[in-house]
């Protein structure tokens, strides 16, 4: 197998992985080259040519075991992957669609979020429908002393419902109920980087406990505006064919406006539980 190369978009956030042929298993050295660059630059992408699913599937396996409880939009031939597209049939969406509108870190409203996500493009936009990551690592670290100290050590409470979705965005109500609020610390030590991350989103995060409600609501909405600053954020412009991976546990990420007539049908497979070193 060719050597793997890696090619940043900045210093922070984002990498190009050239040289790895996911049509072939892939060895020791490629897949420690690949988690190698995950860890450095949080979300990288692998730019090639439309593949069958089968190989986004193997290539997810090699980061972890993906599980979920969507089970409406499970893809029928790959149940380790779920369908993401505003494509109707029958008057029915037949994926999770637009989930992606409010900046967030996938699953962070649930106890266990996953830490590894994988998208896959089948149908793209022509324009607009592209996705944005923010680095939380760089958010935290460019945060005054001061702040940090004040932010260290406390939580806060996500929840579903704080997403607002709609009717026809894939997530019926009966189904939000099963997700209650959960707690996560504001600020998480990456367990493989040992890395501090900033960990609210304005999709999911509703209040900081331990301080007064106008305090949370201050706090928030500054550490909302903080963390999407352009200096540190990277557009993914899809095209059909590319793979994205990124960690939720140093990143956002949030989907860009799209002209809603025109077809836009992803796959992907969420990471629940991690192989050692990733």
């Amino acid at each position: 197998m060719p050597e793997i190369r890696v090619a940043p978009f900045s210093e922070h956030l984002g990498a190009d992985i050239l040289g790895a042929d996911l049509t072939k298993p892939l060895d020791d050295a490629a897949m420690k080259a690949i988690v190698g660059a995950l860890h450095d630059y949080g979300v990288i992408r692998l730019r090639g040519p439309f593949m069958p699913d089968i190989n986004l599937v193997n290539f997810a396996q090699r980061f972890g075991t993906s599980k979920y409880s969507l089970s409406e939009f499970v893809d029928k031939c790959h149940p380790e992957l779920v369908i993401v597209s505003n494509v109707e049939v029958n008057g029915k969406t037949i994926g999770l669609k637009d989930a992606a509108r409010k900046w967030h870190s996938d699953l962070s409203y649930m106890k266990t979020p996953n830490p590894i996500s994988i998208l896959y493009a089948h149908e793209v936009c022509k324009q607009g429908g592209g996705t944005q990551f923010v680095s939380m690592y760089r958010a935290w670290e460019t945060l005054p002393k001061d702040m940090q100290e004040r932010l260290d050590g406390l939580e806060a409470v996500h929840s579903i419902e704080n997403y607002g979705f709609t009717g026809k965005d894939g997530m019926p109500a009966e189904q939000r109920k099963n997700y209650p609020e959960v707690t996560h610390p504001v600020v998480v030590v990456h367990p493989i980087t040992k890395r501090k991350a900033l960990y609210v989103s304005e999709g999911t995060a509703i209040r900081i406990l331990g301080v007064s409600e106008a305090e949370s609501r201050e706090l928030l909405d500054f550490l909302f505006e903080h963390s999407v600053r352009d200096e540190v954020m990277w557009t993914q412009t899809w095209q059909v064919g590319d793979i994205l991976v990124w960690d939720n546990r140093c990143t956002m990420h949030k989907q860009t406006d799209y002209d809603p007539t025109e077809r836009r049908l992803m796959k992907r497979a969420t990471v629940m539980e991690v192989f050692p070193g990733i």
